[in-house]
């Protein structure tokens, strides 16, 4: 099983998948995360396959992942729940829900939605905090989550297609304490170049610079 020999290079053996090369060094990074990705890049599968590694790695943890509305919060945890299957199925304890699994060595994996202010995730303690579409929570719901991991010494991973130059996801990529990612869809190869050239022709060219390549557009620009 994988539990005996715990590498990426086993997980993707076990789950019949090949990573690119971004996916593997993202995967393999402990500490702050920060990405900016073109639309279908394969951003959430690879942070589902991180956190799962995560939480069977390191007994004893919580993951909470966040998201701007429950849907998509449910939806990352779900392929979180979909990656622990295909590795190590019998690490789970009982049924998962839609909002939490945990497993036999302690580890427990959350997903809630953020709101408007963060209000409803005030007393979480957590070893990594996950914000789906990062860039699209508002800046309060961070000042309300950053403190969840200030005893635990623990780790955030922010994702998202980038909207405006401006707000904590923006800040992120400007700070140091931060691993930084920037990966545009063309760089994706499940994603063909006749698709994409539709999709030039389809949208404004700053529409696209900033759904496919994952640029930071100033809010005067997004306006024109």
């Amino acid at each position: 099983t994988w539990m005996k020999n715990p590498t990426i290079e086993n997980a993707e053996k076990i789950l019949g998948i090949t990573l690119d090369d971004w996916q593997k060094e993202y995967i393999a990074h402990e500490g702050n995360t920060v990405v900016r990705a073109g639309r279908q890049s394969g951003k959430s599968f690879a942070e589902s396959l991180r956190v799962a590694l995560f939480a069977l790695l390191n007994p004893k943890t919580s993951t909470l992942i966040i998201a701007s509305v429950d849907r998509q919060s449910i939806e990352l945890l779900e392929k979180v729940k979909a990656q622990i299957m295909g590795l190590a199925s019998n690490q789970i304890v009982g049924r998962p829900t839609f909002h939490k699994i945990i497993l036999k060595n302690g580890s427990k994996i959350m997903a809630e939605p953020a709101g408007q202010t963060g209000y409803g995730l005030r007393g979480f303690t957590v070893d990594k905090l996950v914000a789906d579409e990062a860039h699209y929570i508002p800046d309060a719901v961070f000042v309300a989550v950053r403190p969840m991991l200030a005893t635990t010494g623990g780790t955030l991973d922010l994702l998202s297609t980038p909207r405006g130059n401006e707000g904590f996801f923006y800040d992120c990529f400007q700070n140091e304490e931060f691993y930084k990612i920037h990966i545009k869809s063309e760089d994706c190869p499940r994603i063909t170049d006749e698709f994409l050239e539709q999709e030039r022709k389809r949208m404004t060219k700053l529409q696209y610079c900033q759904e496919y390549e994952a640029e930071f557009l100033d809010a005067l620009q997004q306006f024109f």
